[in-house]
C-alpha cells in the first residue's frame, strides 16, 4: 500500500521507527520535509508498507529524490509514480537500494539510470584550528547574495536551479561567509542531521576565488559552531574529488558510510531524444554491427560498461532517436571518463545533412560539461572529414594544434551558459 502526504512532516511522525533505524542516513529527510510547502507531482512524499516492511520517499524541488527502508518495495513505489504522472529525476539513497532502483527503472521500461556521485558521509567530533577571524556569519541583508551563490551551487553539482525566491531563505544565519570587497565569496551552511549530528551542506566558493582555501575556512567556522552547540559535524563528499576529500580529512571528518546519486542517461533536445543503451541493446547492435572492426570496437565498450558500471554513461552507447516518431538517426560515446572526455559519433547515412548531430554533439557536450568531474570535451577527426569538423566547429569546438591517431584534435571547455557569464575559471 502506497501513501501520498499533503505534509511530508506528518509522514515523519508516522514514520519516525522507520528513520530512527537509520539515524545516519535520515538527516535529508529531517532537514528538507519540513521546508518542502504544498506537495505536487514535482514535490512530494510517500511511504510504502507491506506487513512489517516500510519504504519511504522524499522528492523536494530542486533536490534529489531520497529513498530509505526496504528496497523490495521500489517496484510498488516506482509502478504508483510513473502511474500517476509523478516526476522521479535524480534519487539519492545507498548503493544497494540505488543498484536496485536502477534494475526496476530498467524493468519499467524507463531510461537507463547510472551512479553520477560516489558519495562518502563523513562526520566530526575533534577541533582541529579555531575559526578564522575572516569568516562570519551571515545577516538577512545576504539573501540575494546567498541565493545567488546557492543556483551556481546547484548547477556545480547538477542540480536543477530553480532554487526558490531569496525571499525563501529563512535560515541565513546558519550561513558562514567570506567576503571580498563586500561581497560573499565563500559560504557554508549547517543543519539538522540527526539527534547527534548537524549537517554541513551547500559549500560554495566563487569561481575567480577557487584555490584559496577559503572554503577550508568556511567549512571550519561551520564545524566549529556545531561542535560548540554540542553535536558532532556530519557532510557528504564525492569520491571522485581528491581535492575535497582531503579538505575534509585534514579538517578531521571520517568515513561513516557511502550512497549514490543516480541520474537517467537520458538528454532530450528539439528534436531528438538521446538515451544510453542497456547492455542487452548494446548486445544487440553488436549482433548487428556491419563490419568486424565496428563488433569489435562495441564488444570493447559493453565489457568496460560492465567493468564499471559506475562510470557507463561514459563507456556505453547513446543513441538518437527522433521525438517525432522514435526513427534512429545515428549514436555518440565517450571514451571513458577523466577530467577531460573524448566524444565520438556517427550519423545514419539517410539522416545526414539535417542538422541533427550538430544538435545532438552540442547537448550531449552540455550534459557532459554539467557533470562535476569532467572540465573539457575533446574530439578527433580524420583531415579530410570536412562535415565532421562543421560539426565540432558549430559546437563551440577550438583546434588544439595538434593530431591525434586520426587526424587534428578539438576541444570544448564551456557550456552555453557558462560562455554567457565569461567562460569557465
Amino acid at each position: 500500500m502506497i501513501r501520498f502526504y499533503e505534509n511530508p512532516a506528518d509522514m515523519l511522525e508516522e514514520h519516525k521507527a522507520v528513520l530512527d533505524a537509520f539515524p545516519l542516513r535520515s538527516g535529508f529527510f529531517y532537514l528538507d520535509a519540513p521546508a518542502m510547502g504544498k506537495t505536487d507531482k514535482r514535490n512530494y512524499a510517500a511511504a510504502v508498507t507491506e506487513g512489517s516492511r516500510t519504504l519511504l520517499c522524499l522528492k523536494p524541488v530542486p533536490y534529489n529524490m531520497m529513498l530509505l527502508g526496504s528496497k523490495e518495495l521500489l517496484g510498488e513505489l516506482i509502478e504508483s509514480l510513473l502511474g500517476g504522472g509523478y516526476e522521479i529525476g535524480s534519487v539519492l539513497c545507498d548503493e544497494e537500494t540505488g543498484a536496485a532502483f536502477c534494475a526496476c527503472m530498467s524493468a519499467a521500461g524507463q531510461p537507463e539510470y547510472y551512479e553520477a556521485l560516489a558519495m562518502d558521509y563523513m562526520e566530526c567530533g575533534v577541533l582541529t584550528a579555531p575559526t578564522d577571524e575572516e569568516t562570519e556569519p551571515a545577516c538577512a541583508e545576504d539573501i540575494y547574495e546567498l541565493h545567488d551563490c546557492l543556483v551556481r551551487f546547484a548547477k556545480d553539482c547538477g542540480l536543477e536551479e530553480d532554487m526558490g525566491k531569496p525571499e525563501d531563505i529563512r535560515d541565513y544565519a546558519n550561513f558562514r561567509v567570506i567576503r571580498r570587497d563586500g561581497h560573499i565569496v565563500s559560504m557554508a551552511r549547517r543543519g539538522k542531521d540527526t539527534d547527534t549530528c548537524m549537517r554541513i551542506s551547500a559549500v560554495y566558493t566563487r569561481d575567480a576565488w577557487r584555490g584559496q582555501g577559503l572554503a577550508e575556512k568556511t567549512v571550519n567556522a561551520v564545524k566549529n559552531d556545531i561542535l560548540a552547540s554540542g553535536y558532532r559535524a556530519s557532510l557528504n563528499v564525492d569520491q571522485r574529488n581528491p581535492v575535497t576529500n582531503y579538505l575534509y580529512r585534514k579538517l578531521g571528518f571520517e568515513r561513516i558510510f557511502a550512497q549514490g546519486q543516480y541520474r537517467p542517461a537520458l538528454v532530450e533536445t528539439e528534436r531528438l531524444r538521446i538515451r544510453l543503451l542497456t547492455d542487452r541493446e548494446m548486445e544487440e547492435v553488436i549482433a548487428a554491427a556491419p563490419s568486424a572492426e565496428l563488433k569489435q570496437a562495441y564488444g570493447e565498450m559493453l565489457d568496460l560498461s560492465r567493468e564499471n558500471q559506475r562510470d557507463r554513461a561514459f563507456s556505453g552507447i547513446w543513441v538518437m532517436e527522433r521525438r517525432e516518431d522514435g526513427a534512429c538517426v545515428g549514436d555518440l560515446c565517450f571514451k571513458g571518463l577523466q577530467s577531460s572526455v573524448e566524444i565520438g559519433y556517427g550519423t545514419q547515412e539517410s539522416y545526414q545533412n539535417r542538422g541533427y548531430m550538430t544538435e545532438a554533439v552540442n547537448a550531449m557536450c552540455e550534459w557532459a560539461l554539467s557533470q562535476g568531474s569532467v572540465k573539457a570535451v575533446e574530439a578527433e577527426t580524420e583531415p579530410d572529414n570536412a562535415a565532421s569538423q562543421r560539426v565540432l566547429e558549430k559546437c563551440g569546438f577550438a583546434p588544439m594544434g595538434i593530431l591525434g591517431e586520426e587526424g587534428p584534435r578539438f576541444v570544448r571547455r564551456c557550456t552555453v551558459q557558462e560562455v554567457r557569464e565569461g567562460g569557465r575559471s
